[in-house]
């Protein structure tokens, strides 16, 4: 098909079916949108963003969920591509403020000291000694007379770390880092991904703190920006600009079932929500929806029941867990840097980031506006006194979200089993599926990715 009328002819006949409402979903559901093609998006809960969620505490906007991205990455550009000042959304960027963290001790909070993934440079410097001491600092430094390090050798930086530079390095400086920054242990961690620099500093000093300490000479990562307004900013231009194009979005409306039939599709979305109070008496009533293209842009363990009979998916790879987060102004606070990874003994706190140092988030003189991550679910209560426990502060406000804790791509068999599922093969003609347990954690990846999996279904439907 080459004439372009007959292209947008075809768009117009190609009904779409999003599945989730998350930035993955809205994503999909504006690619296909744009082409003319028309979507109509189902959302299980009565809130688009998913992991993206702005709070209000105590009068002040926070993020609570999702909150940063890389300059010039897929949501700079995709940012670019949607016009939020035309909108009337304030679509300006901050950058964040770079600052060092802190952990744990029998003293009370300590500086990290420089490093990659926790791995110090120098086991000797003053900050390091305090957190492993003197036995710890002498261990690590043995790094430098042991036989030079081969590309290869050892993918698990947990078991990397404690063969060359000790278990004390591993486990108070290594651990706290890679819990708070990827919810993983060290010994989850593959260190070709985590940071693939490492291996050709190694080949080239032949020692791990000679590698980090070459890596840190020559850092140069890309600086991390937020939205000025909140990061839900992107969620309501995302559903703007879709309602602009003539698509649909159901909110408190889950599917319930896929069936295929032939080269179409029938979804079946359920009212989640009782809404028997609506005059017409229909709005309970299911949503049955013809499509040409399904994206299946919820979370795996909604997706795989969904998918069942139609695709034979692998094993399950990510396991379902819980993600708590404390959003909180606490009164007579110094400034933590970035803020806080705390020992994993000490806490069921993975991190503790000071927004205000990093975001310059805006609160009353002397008070500061921190949010705390923490595994599993929690209470109120529970959260609360274990954010005032680590920092030895009063929380004055708070406000509490869970959410779905998404996978790394850092983890160990995470890109494997990715790889397995982003295979086009494994996919009948007009069907996919997108999110972050298919492309990692991290904004960029997941708008990425949805982009892609829009793109491969746009052009098998209309160029086929």
């Amino acid at each position: 098909m080459s004439d372009v009328s007959d292209l947008v002819a075809a768009a117009q006949h190609t009904p779409v079916v999003v599945i989730g409402g998350g930035i993955g979903g809205l994503v999909a559901a504006y690619e296909c949108a744009k082409v003319g093609m028309p979507v109509t998006l189902l959302e299980a809960s009565e809130r688009l963003g998913g992991s993206v969620r702005t709070v209000d505490v105590g009068g002040v906007r926070a993020d609570a969920g999702a909150v940063s991205f890389a300059a010039d990455g897929a949501v700079d550009r995709l940012i670019d591509a949607l016009g939020l000042a035309e909108l009337g959304l304030d679509g300006g960027r901050v950058a964040q403020r770079t600052g060092v963290r802190s952990t744990t001790s029998a003293r009370g909070l300590v500086p990290l000291p420089d490093g990659v993934l926790g791995i110090p440079a120098n086991p000797f410097l003053t900050d390091a000694v305090r957190i492993i001491g003197w036995g710890g600092a002498w261990r690590g430094y043995l790094d430098r007379l042991r036989p030079p390090l081969t590309i290869g050798h050892e993918n698990r930086l947990g078991v990397l770390v404690r063969k060359r530079m000790g278990a004390k390095i591993e486990q108070r400086l290594v651990a706290p880092v890679t819990r708070g920054s990827l919810g993983l242990a060290p010994d989850e961690v593959d260190v070709s991904i985590a940071a693939p620099e490492l291996n050709p500093a190694l080949t080239r000093q032949g020692s791990l703190s000679g590698a980090v300490a070459e890596i840190l000479g020559d850092a140069s990562a890309r600086p991390r920006l937020t939205l000025a307004n909140g990061m839900e900013t992107l969620v309501a231009a995302l559903e703007r600009r879709i309602a602009e194009l003539g698509g649909r979005v159901l909110l408190a409306t889950a599917a319930e079932s896929i069936v295929r039939t032939g080269d179409t599709y029938r979804v079946t979305g359920c009212r989640t929500t009782d809404h028997s109070e609506d005059p017409e008496g229909d709005a309970a009533a299911p949503e049955e929806l013809t499509a040409a293209v399904v994206v299946l842009a919820a979370d795996e363990h909604a997706a795989r029941p969904l998918l069942h009979g139609i695709v034979e998916l692998p094993a399950e790879f990510t396991p379902r867990s819980r993600l708590t987060t404390l959003t909180a102004i606490v009164d007579g606070a110094p400034a933590w840097g970035a803020g806080v990874y705390p020992q994993p003994a000490d806490s069921d706190i993975v991190s503790i980031d000071d927004l205000t140092a990093q975001w310059d988030v805006g609160a009353d003189a002397g008070a500061r506006v921190v949010r705390a991550r923490l595994a599993g679910v929690h209470t109120p209560a529970e959260a609360t006194a274990q954010l005032e426990g680590v920092l030895g502060v009063s929380v004055r406000d708070a406000v509490m979200a869970d959410f779905d804790a998404a996978p790394h791509r850092e983890q160990r068999g995470f890109a494997a089993a990715a790889a397995r599922l982003h295979d086009p093969n494994l996919w009948p003609a007009g069907l996919g599926a997108t999110g972050a347990w298919l492309a990692g954690a991290g904004l960029d990846l997941v708008v990425a990715d949805a982009q892609s999996t829009a793109e491969r279904l746009r052009r098998g439907a209309l160029f086929s």
